[in-house]
């Protein structure tokens, strides 16, 4: 490659670019796109990760509040009915609620909310009959229990010993309680501990049941 430079007096002289320089320059462009294609990358990469930490700092609140709001209209069932007890143990429970997602007003529902898959992550599933929906995704270390009149947090409830009612030495003149007094669930998430703890309003209720066979009704 050639180029023609004009002199002052009118007179050509020839001068061009060498194989070297063309190199040389097409190297540091190649480089320059590379450094600036990086940087445009993990700029995004950050952005990436710090929508989604605010994402799970709105939703995450919101999803404890849905919760609450299922667990603590739990209700005590109908003894002749054992597929409605409240069963719970690490992984989740069972039972029915007053509170269901899919009814904006109160309604006898029989629900299941458990942590799904033993490894890491897991998520936590809320299951009405209608089908599953997923509450929380991405948690570490999920754990139940749940909390007796003794004081005490259980890994399981029924729990193996009967608990009592607080007051009374004598456990074995009491039956253990249909429900726990409350429902801790811890967990992590990316690395950051959650606590949901849930009292629950109708433990000392009357026993409730469902009309037939099917798995919502009205209340008798």
């Amino acid at each position: 490659m050639e180029r023609k430079v004009e002199s002052g007096s009118g007179q050509g002289t020839q001068a061009g670019f060498s194989l070297m320089e063309i190199i040389v320059t097409l190297a540091l462009l190649s480089l320059i796109s590379t450094i600036l294609f990086q940087s445009v990358v993990t700029q995004w990469s950050n952005m990436q990760r710090v929508s989604a930490a605010f994402d799970r700092a709105q939703s995450l609140p919101l999803r404890a509040a849905l919760f609450r709001d299922v667990a603590r209209e739990l209700v005590p069932a109908w003894p002749n009915s054992p597929e409605r007890v409240f069963n719970g143990d690490g992984s989740g429970f069972e039972g029915m609620t007053l509170r269901p997602l899919s009814a904006g007003n109160r309604k006898l529902t029989a629900i299941e909310i458990a942590l799904e898959n033993d490894s890491t992550p897991q998520r936590l599933v809320i299951d009405t009959g209608d089908g599953q929906q997923t509450l929380v995704e991405g948690i570490e270390n999920g754990q139940f229990d749940y909390f007796g009149m003794d004081g005490q947090w259980h890994e399981a409830w029924p729990p193996k010993a009967n608990p009592g009612n607080g007051f009374f030495q004598d456990q074995a003149f009491f039956q253990t309680p249909a429900l726990p007094e409350a429902i801790r669930l811890r967990f992590q998430i990316s690395g950051t501990p959650a606590l949901w703890v849930v009292p629950l309003e109708n433990r000392h209720r009357l026993p409730f049941r469902l009309e037939g066979s099917s798995a919502s009704g009205e209340l008798f």
